[in-house]
């Protein structure tokens, strides 16, 4: 029993030691492939590794910095971005880089990879209008924030019942960040945090405005583990409707669903060779763009295409609603 127990606690503590190494603050993994700049007004690069010391240069938003040595030159926390909800210190560590003829160094907090490529799975989407979640995750959804006027959807969940008219649209800023020593650490960071439900980028002009009811709706409701049923309400207002497809070749076409708004009928879930869409069973609408139509949010499930943004002002005369931004989930998520 003796030696049972002893086992046991060196067992713990050897698991105990590699976790601590893995997820201590200090950890740091080299990669010379989160070199691209994220930090909307430029990255400062320093004579030595601190904020008080000389800049050498500013390094624009999206360019590529050379990394000199695999090895860090500490760990720093820059500054702290102040929330409704709490504070978020930008931490990470320095790096010696080289950009064009300068060298010196920079904070990795504002370094990740280059997935330009990523965030457009799906052809003409993440181009005029971004959808966001806000804090942290694992998906490496950054973009120049001087680039679009950025609108938090907010709804107070504590006054449900109390008024049907909770809901707003203001305009905010968001600070993307890349801290260090995180499994999920990029953030899209919003100092009006309290109530925030989601983001939408856009280089249009939205009103600031009061909004109806933005929370999740059930699109419909699983019975056991290969059966569905759809939501009375959703039934009873015709919308959204559902064809169980007899043969399908997927498990993502198993079932098609269809919007049914404007006299037009669309097709919401679709499969193709390079991408493939699936609904869940939640989804918010909205007039989320001004334009006094209702728009979408719909959670496509399992597969890494995370949420999609469908807004009526971008419809055509075959869809009502156009698919205008998808998040992914990360490769961690």
């Amino acid at each position: 029993m003796k030696r049972k127990v002893t086992a046991i606690v060196l067992t713990a503590f050897l698991i105990g030691s590699f976790y601590n190494t893995i997820y201590s603050q200090d950890f740091y993994q080299f990669d010379e492939r989160r070199n691209s700049v994220i930090a909307a007004n430029g990255l400062n690069m320093r004579s030595k590794p601190n904020t008080t010391s000389t800049k050498v240069a500013n390094i624009p938003y999206g360019e590529k910095v050379q990394i000199l040595h695999r090895d860090h030159y500490g760990l720093d926390t820059v500054y702290t971005i102040k929330t409704e909800l709490g504070d978020h210190p930008v931490y990470g560590h320095w790096q010696k880089v080289q950009y064009k003829e300068y060298v010196g160094y920079v904070h990795n907090a504002f370094l990740s990879f280059d997935f330009s490529h990523y965030n457009k799975p799906v052809p003409d989407t993440n181009n005029d209008f971004i959808l966001l979640i806000p804090g942290y995750h694992c998906s490496y959804d950054f973009y120049n924030s001087n680039d679009y006027c950025w609108y938090g959807y907010y709804q107070d969940d504590s006054l449900e019942g109390e008024s049907s008219n909770n809901a707003y649209r203001k305009q905010i800023d968001v600070e993307f960040i890349n801290v260090a020593a995180d499994m999920a650490g990029c953030g899209a960071i919003v100092k009006k945090n309290r109530n925030l439900k989601f983001i939408i980028g856009s280089k249009k002009i939205f009103p600031e405005t009061n909004l109806e009811n933005i929370d999740e709706r059930a699109i419909y409701h699983r019975i056991g583990r290969d059966s569905i049923t759809m939501d009375s309400s959703i039934v009873a207002e015709g919308k959204i409707t559902m064809i169980r497809n007899e043969e399908p070749t997927s498990y993502f076409d198993e079932r098609f669903f269809y919007l049914n708004q404007d006299g037009r009928t669309q097709l919401l879930n679709t499969v193709t060779k390079t991408y493939r869409i699936k609904l869940a069973s939640v989804y918010r609408e909205g007039d989320f763009d001004g334009d006094g139509k209702t728009d979408y949010i719909f959670h496509h499930g399992e597969d890494d295409l995370h949420l999609g943004l469908y807004l009526s002002s971008e419809g055509d005369e075959e869809q009502a609603v156009k698919l205008v931004s998808l998040l992914r989930r990360g490769p961690c998520c």
